[in-house]
């Protein structure tokens, strides 16, 4: 992650248009482990077991990114020439109609994985009460 590489010059280049920065500038340096810790979180699954991490970790991704998009639809209206931060400070990376899309798919990932990690919830307590009934009945 080029973010991991230069915190130091992501924090400068995400202080210009993040909202949450700019009050709080430890925000951006924490920002990019932020961001590994979750992605770590949704890729091993960690969400199946537990509905409130799922819910939590998914609300989490939905405001930050949010955020980060109401800024970045802002900028694009008033015409403002800034870059992303998304690829940290090594690279120059316009702030555009892309990352407007990259944001608006995140956002519509972590709607899908609490519906999606919600209905498997559903269904294994559906499952587990129906064991019960049927234990019930047998005894």
């Amino acid at each position: 992650m080029p973010k991991l590489a230069n915190i130091e010059g992501f924090a400068n280049v995400l202080v210009r248009y993040d909202i949450i920065t700019k009050r709080s500038a430890g925000h951006a340096k924490v920002y990019p482990f932020t961001e590994l810790g979750l992605g770590i979180l949704f890729l091993t699954g960690f969400m199946i077991d537990s509905p409130v991490a799922n819910l939590t970790i998914s609300g989490v991704v939905i405001v930050i990114t949010a955020t980060v998009l109401v800024v970045i639809g802002r900028s694009l209206r008033a015409h403002q020439d800034m870059f992303c931060a998304c690829l940290g400070a090594a690279f120059k990376f316009p702030l555009s109609k892309v990352a407007t899309v990259e944001n608006s798919v995140m956002i519509i990932m972590a709607f899908s994985m609490i519906g999606f990690y919600g209905s498997m919830y559903h269904v294994a307590v559906v499952l587990d009460s129906e064991k019960v009934m049927h234990a019930q009945h047998d005894n």
